[in-house]
């Protein structure tokens, strides 16, 4: 796989594969098309999941596709494999049931080639999302075009925000 701006990468176990099948196809329909996509397999038994996957790499795309299989560990063993697949300079990590916006690629290469990242002297970045749950939508941090860390929780420290990261991933306040 070449390097290219971004790797987008996905873990998955067991998701619904209607679900699945919307999150990648919001990957492929990207406008901004220079990052490459790299799926886990997290061991999920839902063997509708792996061959989706397998079909799906068969066929040509605007992209690079690499697919990875193994036991079940969880989502942040998965991350940290997924991380050491990556090769390029940048990764954005999605959950297997996350939609990104058409243009959400453009914002984030746009930001690169803007420099943003090495400005800010910062590791991680998360940026705004809309949550979506029983047909309600909550806008978090709604501003178009921007990046956000994690709002006043600004810190330098990389143990700091790996903890910033567990207390969101895993719910503790």
């Amino acid at each position: 796989m070449e390097a290219k701006e971004l790797d987008i990468c996905i873990t998955f176990y067991n998701t619904d594969l209607e679900m699945f099948k919307n999150t990648i196809n919001s990957v492929l329909n990207q406008k901004n098309k220079n990052f490459n996509l790299i799926l886990l397999n997290d061991g999920s038994t839902n063997k509708n999941l792996d061959t989706y996957v397998k079909n799906l790499i068969s066929k040509p795309h605007d992209i690079d596709i690499e697919y990875h299989t193994r036991e079940n560990k969880g989502t942040m063993y998965g991350r940290i494999e997924l991380s050491e697949y990556a090769v390029s300079p940048y990764i954005h990590f999605m959950d297997s049931d996350d939609i990104l916006f058409e243009n959400a690629t453009e914002i984030m290469i746009k930001n690169i080639h803007n420099n943003i990242f090495k400005k800010t002297n910062v590791d991680i970045i998360q940026f705004e999302f809309e949550y979506f749950k029983k047909n309600i939508s909550y806008n978090i941090d709604g501003k178009n075009d921007s990046y956000i860390g994690y709002k006043e929780n600004v810190t330098e420290n990389k143990n700091d925000v790996l903890d910033l990261l567990m207390r969101d991933i895993v719910g503790l306040k």
